[in-house]
């Protein structure tokens, strides 16, 4: 008697028909486990699979209140419209507009910029064709200056004004749209945008042009876009 099976084993035929049904019974265990398996493979993917619910509140924790120093002041003359940090965060600019008797003129005020504070080290003068200094704006390479100066607008090399260079502007940007507000660059650095405050309109550049061919060269100026109706 096979101690498994059950069956006489005491013959090659019986032998032979034992094994053939131990084999069959076998088979059928094993389809079983098989099938059982499977039940629970697919339970257990379905409970993993199960998308997992997400309970809502209202309930706000208490944080830590963060400290932070306050702004330091920089006296200036003049008065101030914009402040822009230069590339590497160890100078700022600040556009400065003066007015006189004559009339007003632009400034930029370079600040030396340490940890949290700032000192004034030295102010570069505009050209008496750009009446004040207001919104600026820095290329994408770091290595461009754009200042909306009323009259026109003033590009400067970066480099040049932080080691003191008396030739910092390179060239200026005009057309007939007045009171040159803010400037923006387009991010190929190949135009430059300017607000007109008092004609309502937007000032398009060819930047890239103008310091290849130089800044009167035709086709600078692209254009005026109408930005407000005008009054009639």
């Amino acid at each position: 008697m096979h101690p498994s099976c059950g069956w006489e084993s005491n013959s090659i035929t019986m032998r032979g028909v034992f094994v053939a049904s131990c084999r069959r019974r076998r088979a059928a265990v094993l389809v079983s486990v098989l099938l059982l398996a499977g039940i629970g493979g697919c339970s257990g993917e379905a409970r993993r699979t199960a998308k997992p619910t997400v309970n809502c509140s209202t309930r706000v924790s208490a944080g830590r209140p963060i400290v932070v120093p306050p702004p330091g002041l920089v006296p200036l003359t003049g008065e101030p419209f914009a402040t822009l940090a230069l590339p590497g965060g160890r100078w700022a600019v600040a556009s400065l507009t003066f007015r006189t008797a004559f009339g007003a003129h632009g400034g930029l005020a370079l600040l030396a910029v340490g940890g949290t504070a700032a000192s004034l080290v030295r102010t570069v003068m505009l050209p008496s064709s750009l009446s004040g200094a207001e919104g600026m704006t820095i290329t994408h390479n770091g290595r461009l200056l754009l200042v909306a100066a009323g009259t026109a607008t003033g590009v400067f090399s970066v480099p040049a004004l932080e080691h003191g260079s008396h030739h910092s502007l390179l060239g200026i940007l005009a057309d007939t749209g007045t009171a040159q507000t803010e400037v923006a660059v387009s991010g190929d650095g190949k135009y430059a945008f300017v607000t007109d405050e008092t004609s309502g309109e937007l000032s398009v550049f060819n930047l890239a042009l103008a310091l290849r061919k130089g800044f009167g060269a035709h086709g600078v100026a692209v254009g005026l876009v109408p930005l407000a109706p005008r009054c009639m």
